[in-house]
């Protein structure tokens, strides 16, 4: 007897076996003084910190060594490095690991002098441990029939993700369209998308993860500040939402139930795709200013084609679907740049599935109302035209976020108004965020706005 609906616990931590690990994370083991610094603590000396061997959680690190360095180095958190160590430990610590037994834990620490930044695509295989076509396929094979459905797409731009650009916070929101009356089928969704991934990625907490949402069963308001954090990339499925109900996410792709089956099998983590996963949400896509444009224009053009007015129902798509979905997919097929081949490939999806969604949805009246377009208040106007003000008073190309605070004070704006309208003005893709929320550029656009 086959028991469907049990996942086997698998979570990044508890791996303790190279075999467990990723191709470019076992690279990354086999390098001498290569890994993600790990801050332990730090004073106005030293920083002091471990190198983990993997940028998840895992038992992968030097459990017996600690590094120091001056704070003047200023050697980045969580980020990939080679060190240059002491050749000998600057101290050694004996740490009791039993008070009853004399048994002692040995702590060396080495000092670090210089540093060299590494690239996480420099330990990745040119050629992946699976194609694309059979990644697609592993993540939907208990579902005969999800091709009908677009069902492998869906799941692939919510389990890869977006990462955080200009339109705000990462990635991918989704709201099912179920049409077969089966009671369990949002469990079973739920569980495939589960079903090959770590623990961790059901973790909210996480930096990437992915949760289902029930507007039967959930809280939506006393969730949203999770969701609303620029510096993750949290996926999110709305399942049972009633027509009419007030939704607080924007939904960039529908995921269609109507023709996919549900069947059982046995097997359930499967390192293949597991590995595939890992990997490719190291990539965090370039854009220029040129893609950003193209991306602007041609997000105008497919929201008009697909806003579904003729279904009856009031239904809308994020304003920024198609720039999530066409990262999403630049992940998918491991690349570093966005271009505009992947921009097609999101807008031919994004197309196809929408519509698809919205023509079952004028006879099964499951997707609730979506309303995802934030207005620029006079105040955010206002703020839009100090940092236009600002760029060209000192020859700016980014603005400091203390220049625009100290504006902002001037014209009366508090501190809590001003990120705000800052986040709105990002989400409305009139501004763009530079050196982790710390400048802030305006777009082209923006300029027919505050003229």
């Amino acid at each position: 007897m086959v028991i469907d609906d049990i996942i086997m616990p698998y979570t990044l931590e508890s791996r303790y076996l190279g075999a467990q690990l990723a191709d470019f994370e076992r690279k990354v083991v086999n390098e001498s003084n290569v890994g993600w610094v790990k801050y332990l603590g730090k004073n106005t000396e030293y920083i002091f910190f471990r190198l983990n061997k993997t940028p998840y959680p895992s038992q992968f690190y030097s459990k017996n060594v600690i590094y120091y360095c001056q704070a003047s180095l200023a050697i980045p958190n969580d980020s990939l490095v080679e060190l240059e160590p002491g050749r000998v430990p600057a101290d050694t610590r004996y740490t009791p690991v039993n008070a009853n037994e004399n048994v002692y834990s040995k702590t060396e620490f080495f000092e670090v002098l210089h540093y060299k930044p590494r690239s996480v695509t420099e330990f990745i295989p040119r050629k992946p441990v699976l194609d694309v076509k059979d990644f697609m396929y592993r993540l939907t094979e208990n579902w005969r029939h999800a091709e009908l459905d677009h069902l492998d797409k869906a799941f692939v731009v919510q389990i890869l993700s977006s990462p955080p650009r200009f339109f705000g916070n990462g990635g991918v929101g989704s709201q099912t369209l179920s049409t077969s009356g089966e009671g369990r089928t949002n469990a079973r969704l739920r569980r495939s998308v589960y079903r090959y991934l770590p623990k961790e990625f059901s973790n909210p907490s996480f930096y990437h993860s992915i949760r289902f949402f029930s507007g039967k069963s959930e809280n939506p308001a006393g969730q949203a500040s999770v969701w609303l954090d620029n510096d993750t990339e949290h996926s999110y499925n709305l399942l049972n939402f009633p027509l009419g109900q007030e939704v607080w996410m924007p939904s960039d792709i529908p995921t269609i139930l109507y023709n996919a089956q549900y069947t059982a099998h046995k097997k359930y983590f499967d390192p293949e795709v597991n590995d595939y996963v890992l990997t490719s949400l190291m990539y965090n896509p370039a854009l220029d200013e040129r893609i950003i444009k193209l991306l602007l224009e041609r997000e105008i053009s497919v929201n008009e084609r697909i806003r579904p007015h003729y279904s009856g129902l009031p239904i809308q798509h994020s304003s920024h679907a198609l720039s999530r979905l066409a990262l999403s997919i630049c992940r998918l097929e491991q690349k570093e740049k966005l271009t505009e081949t992947e921009i097609r490939k999101a807008e031919d999806w994004l197309y196809t599935i929408s519509n698809e969604a919205y023509d079952l949805s004028a006879f099964f009246a499951k997707i609730p109302t979506i309303n995802d377009k934030p207005a620029i208040t006079k105040i955010g106007l206002d703020i839009l035209k100090g940092i236009f003000r600002l760029r060209t008073e000192y020859s700016l190309d980014y603005v400091p976020k203390s220049l625009i605070l100290k504006d902002c004070a001037e014209m009366k704006i508090s501190e809590f108004q001003c990120n705000y309208e800052l986040s709105q003005l990002v989400r409305s893709a009139f501004i763009i965020i530079g050196n982790n929320g710390l400048e802030y550029k305006p777009l082209q656009i923006s300029d027919n706005i505050i003229s």
